[in-house]
């Protein structure tokens, strides 16, 4: 997602299949020496970092479980991460405290360039908050992998307020909670599954 919002890659597909090849309007930014902001350092946030890393990037964690020292990222409170980052990733489970994590008063702490990646759960976010943000440019882009009303029914869908303003922005990419839907992924979380009722049956 954050590399589709940074390459303008779905927007120059399009122009390519009308036979325009228009490089120079869509030259995008390369990670390499950009700092990524993690919010929770889970599994999910764990596998953010090896990646990110991959690609040169700093990295900054925010989490509140005590975790580590590392030389390959920083431990910083939620205040510094937003201000300093460049690319910030929520992955933190909805809870009382997480709900509207992201709101409009921490949004204001972000930088004008800063894309926020949302792949866990759609309450995290404020959504009118960051809708007027997006529409204000206060920040670059946003990447949701689910919205605050995923459930509903496809009429109402239609007109939900991020998904009728993505379809003719480019700063914010919406998809339908495919990231976990592979085939691979499918398949292990089946297993898991019934080896965890496997456990529990042999007791």
């Amino acid at each position: 997602m954050l590399l589709n919002l940074l390459r303008k890659s779905i927007d120059a597909n399009k122009e390519a299949k009308k036979g325009i090849w228009a490089r120079e309007k869509f030259s995008g930014f390369q990670l390499k020496e950009k700092i990524i902001g993690i919010i929770g350092y889970g599994r999910l946030g764990k596998i953010t970092a090896k990646i990110a890393k991959g690609f040169g990037m700093k990295i900054l964690i925010n989490d509140v479980k005590k975790i580590k020292k590392s030389s390959n990222f920083k431990k910083v409170k939620l205040d510094y991460l937003l201000k300093k980052s460049d690319y910030i990733f929520l992955h933190v489970h909805l809870t009382p405290k997480t709900n509207k994590l992201i709101n409009k008063n921490n949004i204001k702490l972000m930088k004008k360039n800063a894309i926020l990646i949302n792949t866990s759960r759609g309450k995290l976010i404020d959504e009118e908050a960051l809708l007027n943000s997006l529409k204000k440019k206060k920040i670059a882009g946003a990447g949701l992998d689910m919205i605050d009303g995923e459930w509903l029914d496809k009429k109402r869908l239609y007109n939900h307020k991020l998904i009728k303003y993505s379809r003719n922005h480019s700063n914010l990419l919406i998809l339908p909670h495919i990231g976990g839907s592979t085939h691979e992924s499918i398949v292990g979380a089946r297993k898991f599954i019934l080896n965890k009722a496997y456990k529990i049956i042999k007791r």
